[in-house]
């Protein structure tokens, strides 16, 4: 169920509410009103300093769905030595989260054509979510090359942050701290109907090996991966 209220053009509040049985052979309806359920509010604002058209975008979502929490007895989590000790969990989560995005620049004739950047942070209840801190920023662009007026470029970085709550010596047996990466890409439009994009993204991996602390095993470098989409409208 959701709920969309527009007090104007330049404001959107979302609230929704769902199952969050999480099972993939029932529709969920029967139990909608019963436990555990899913609350997201998310409120986005248009704004437009110095005449630029940008967004601001806050979300919270809350849940209570039983979880299992990640900081366990390590004799419990890493080999099955006590098979008897339940497992401690949690009643509850949540995650926070911001967006933005914002031109910089616009052409006068054509408004949708210009720079901007964007941004995002996330932040999730460590206890139950293995990821407790998101962050990215970066920034494109629209027909900044004359004569190029539908071509699209980007470039982004992101840092993603493991949560500490993890059991402490299992994060140091896989080495779990954090992970980065960027990407770049540039749509080309061949023609209205053809777009062309070759893309390059950098993963700086969260584990710098395979193996455990007393054998390593062979070491994870930095991946780089080049890509090339090609999209077709019929």
């Amino acid at each position: 169920m959701g709920l969309f209220f527009l007090p104007d053009k330049d404001v959107i509040y979302t609230f929704s509410a769902f199952d969050t049985q999480g099972r993939p052979n029932t529709s969920g309806f029967n139990t909608l009103f019963k436990d555990p359920t899913t609350l997201a509010n998310e409120l986005r604002i248009t704004v437009r300093p110095f005449g630029l058209t940008g967004h601001q975008l806050v979300g919270v979502m809350w849940g209570n769905k039983p979880f299992t929490s990640l900081n366990q007895d390590p004799r419990t989590t890493i080999g099955n030595i006590l098979v008897d000790t339940p497992l401690k969990g949690d009643s509850n989560s949540w995650a926070v989260y911001y967006n933005f995005d914002q031109y910089l620049y616009t052409k006068r004739e054509d408004p949708s054509q210009g720079i901007g950047i964007f941004g995002r942070v996330g932040l999730a209840d460590p206890k139950t979510n293995p990821f407790q801190q998101f962050y990215s920023i970066g920034f494109g662009g629209k027909g900044i090359i004359p004569a190029r007026d539908k071509d699209q470029f980007g470039i982004g970085y992101y840092y993603l942050k493991f949560s500490h709550d993890i059991e402490t010596s299992l994060r140091q047996q896989l080495s779990l701290d954090h992970e980065q990466g960027g990407e770049i890409f540039y749509n080309i439009a061949v023609f209205p109907w053809l777009h062309v994009t070759p893309d390059l993204q950098i993963i700086g991996p969260s584990r710098k090996t395979l193996g455990t602390p007393l054998d390593p095993g062979k070491k994870i470098g930095t991946a780089v991966v080049a890509g090339l989409r090609v999209k077709v409208d019929f």
